[in-house]
């Protein structure tokens, strides 16, 4: 439909951990097992998840000239996986370890033993 799809992480749905919102948006169930609103058919692959998770929301907030996407000039807030999460499923990406978070390009925490 052309609709802008955006997700946010200032409501106490689920919790900070960008892990659990991308593995609802994919599972179309909450961590319990019972079914979220909708159902299988409204699934998103990761892919689209993330974008809705990064871009989706820059755009939402006016912001997408310095948020929502990795580049030049851009702010560097992002999430440092133990691992290539690019074809992880659902149950797959609650497994992969948070290496490092850097916020507004300033690393603020670094798992320890991490290689990041």
């Amino acid at each position: 439909s052309g609709a802008l799809l955006a997700f946010g992480s200032d409501w106490p749905v689920m919790p900070l951990d960008p892990r659990l919102g991308l593995r609802a948006a994919m599972a179309r169930a909450h961590l319990d097992g019972a079914p979220a609103s909708g159902g299988a058919d409204e699934a998103l692959g990761l892919e689209e998840a993330l974008d809705a998770d990064t871009a989706g929301g820059a755009k939402l907030a006016g912001r997408a000239a310095e948020l929502g996407t990795l580049g030049p000039g851009m702010l560097a807030d992002i999430a440092v996986f133990d691992r290539d999460i690019s074809r992880a499923g659902p149950e797959e990406l609650l497994a992969a370890e948070i290496d490092a978070t850097v916020f507004d390009g300033k690393l603020v925490y670094e798992r320890a033993g991490s290689a990041a």
